[in-house]
């Protein structure tokens, strides 16, 4: 009778049991990480563009030629090469002083009045570089200004390398932005700290789960005990997406006045799916996890 109806008998065992809840939550991007905008370091007209907008670009990629038409910039190098000429004038008096002095044909003491303005001169020149450097100029571009002496009449601005401002776990080879949108156009005088482009890095992403009131003290264990949450992503066309092992990092102190629900957060890396370049070198990727999902 038992094989006839397919009853199937076994022991009864202690074992563990999962209880589950579901809680509404939506894809953000992380504050502070995902979104850096670029501004201009310096007043001056926009003269070329690189870059479209949707374009990834990886750090130190060019996106913008500036000319520069900040006046108090350019007499700041104009008194910097002044001085720079300067002492270079002290510095071949000084060595035809000391070639006669060997030869016993002048005193000591003019060299040593010519060394003691030298040491002035030197001195103006290190304030001058620092005011150069407080005006958003690199080392590097003041060195150019020392050694061509000529004035720096255009810049140029490229990708941010802060290690702060992208993927952080992954090197910096592979830290890819995308320009998300390009605030100026060729010919535009902008001023020092507009914003000429703003990139956004979804390399990683923020899961906002919404709990009500019967749901925190659940949640609050969860944070407490290390356990690890799952995430469904609803798709239209497809089966839902399940991402498991995820753990929970913060809840949020605060509720949100307009839904009454209280905020926590899980960190979701996302995955790659495109990455192609089109016939003139602007390359294009495709992330799975995009923010509002």
């Amino acid at each position: 009778a038992q094989a006839n109806i397919g009853l199937k008998l076994g022991q009864v065992t202690l074992s563990a049991f999962e209880r589950t809840i579901a809680i509404p939550g939506i894809l953000r991007e992380r504050p502070g990480r995902s979104t850096v905008d670029v501004t201009a370091p310096l007043t001056g007209i926009v003269t070329h563009i690189y870059r479209i907008e949707g374009e990834a670009v990886r750090p130190g990629q060019k996106l913008f030629d500036l000319r520069l038409t900040h006046e108090e910039l350019v007499q700041a190098q104009g008194e910097f090469l002044r001085v720079a000429e300067e002492l270079d004038v002290i510095e071949r008096e000084i060595n035809r002083l000391e070639k006669i002095g060997v030869e016993g044909g002048i005193a000591g003491r003019q060299v040593l009045e010519r060394r003691y303005e030298q040491q002035n001169k030197q001195a103006v020149l290190r304030a001058q570089r620092q005011g150069l450097l407080v005006h958003g100029l690199s080392e590097t571009q003041v060195n150019d200004i020392l050694s061509t002496r000529m004035l720096l009449q255009s810049l140029t601005v490229s990708v941010p390398e802060e290690p702060g401002a992208s993927n952080e776990s992954l090197p910096p080879a592979q830290k890819t932005y995308v320009i998300r949108t390009l605030n100026v156009d060729r010919g535009q005088s902008v001023s020092a700290g507009d914003t000429l482009a703003a990139l956004c890095d979804h390399a990683q992403l923020f899961i906002e789960g919404n709990a009500f009131d019967k749901d925190v003290a659940a949640v609050n264990r969860a944070v407490e005990n290390g356990w690890l949450v799952q995430a469904v992503v609803e798709a239209d066309d497809e089966k839902p997406q399940i991402l498991t092992g995820l753990k929970i990092l913060y809840v949020s102190g605060t509720v949100d006045p307009e839904s009454r629900t209280f905020h926590f957060y899980a960190m979701l890396p996302n995955v790659l799916l495109g990455d192609v370049s089109d016939e003139n070198g602007h390359r294009f990727i495709n992330w799975r996890y995009k923010p509002g999902q």
